[in-house]
């Protein structure tokens, strides 16, 4: 029997359709009068009828909700009946939103090549890009942040020092920060922009890593809260700001400090930045 309800017996239909807990999710995504023939068929009919609708939006947001559906119930089945927490139905639809947005940034990367330079954002968006560092004798691992404005203005810096942790958790701690900061901050559309591919795929859910899953659940519920938050993947050239905000934190006793102003050791890159940015 299903181990979430106890009334029918587990497979795939139920988890994805059938379950209680799936129903509640669903129907808050399909309208009243189509839940009939939402809610019955056999399954293939129903994954060919929804993964094929007229709708793009709707295809996306069909395969995100089954995927996190699944995913959440192996987490309850294998994690000691552990439960995701946070909105179901809004993080499906976070989700789906940052694929629809990571589609059509692909196709721009694809039509001008990979963010080599720094590119600034949409007027009425703001763009941080986030950085880890390992590095220094002993080696210590550092994170940084900054946030610019659509004009390529330094608005706050944001730099972690860690201490002994892998390249991976630090990408994942400035992310984290360069969000917290710019939430805090009162910005509700924002861009983060990470040269680790790795770090995007995890906080994506394209990858799962045991090792950091408490620290990616930190910033997927950051993700999920009622704002905008683009996930973009750039070349090293374009994050050498975050990565030198990063590597000063080396020398530093703070655990976290937010920098108001632009240290003296980053303005010839802020400056290269704004330039090529705004070309």
């Amino acid at each position: 029997l299903c181990l979430v309800c106890s009334v029918e017996d587990e497979d795939i239909n139920h988890v994805l359709r059938t379950c209680s807990r799936a129903r509640q999710v669903w129907a808050k995504l399909v309208p009243q009068n189509l839940w009939l023939c939402f809610f019955n068929g056999s399954n293939r009919d129903w994954l060919q009828a929804n993964l094929k609708s007229n709708s793009n939006w709707w295809t996306i947001l069909f395969a995100t909700t089954c995927w996190i559906l699944w995913k959440r119930r192996c987490v309850f089945v294998f994690d000691s009946g552990r439960e995701l927490v946070g909105n179901v139905v809004d993080y499906c639809v976070a989700y789906a939103k940052e694929i629809v947005a990571a589609m059509e940034i692909r196709k721009q990367q694809k039509r001008r090549g990979l963010y080599k330079q720094w590119c600034r954002p949409d007027e009425g968006w703001v763009k941080v890009n986030t950085d880890g560092a390992v590095g220094g004798n002993p080696l210590v691992a550092t994170a940084g942040g900054i946030i610019r404005d659509a004009d390529g203005e330094w608005i706050r810096g944001v730099g972690r020092r860690i201490g002994r942790c892998s390249m991976i958790c630090a990408e994942l701690w400035a992310a984290f920060d360069g969000l917290t900061l710019a939430w805090e901050l009162g910005y509700r559309k924002v861009v983060l922009e990470l040269d680790s591919t790795t770090a995007v795929a995890l906080i994506q859910g394209l990858l799962v890593d045991i090792a950091h899953r408490n620290l990616v659940l930190l910033i997927s519920e950051l993700i999920v809260r009622a704002w905008d938050v683009r996930i973009v993947h750039a070349g090293r050239e374009a994050n050498g700001v975050a990565d030198l905000l990063a590597k000063i934190m080396r020398n530093t006793e703070d655990l976290v400090r937010v920098f108001l102003e632009p240290p003296n050791a980053v303005r010839i890159l802020l400056d290269r930045d704004k330039s090529i940015g705004l070309a």
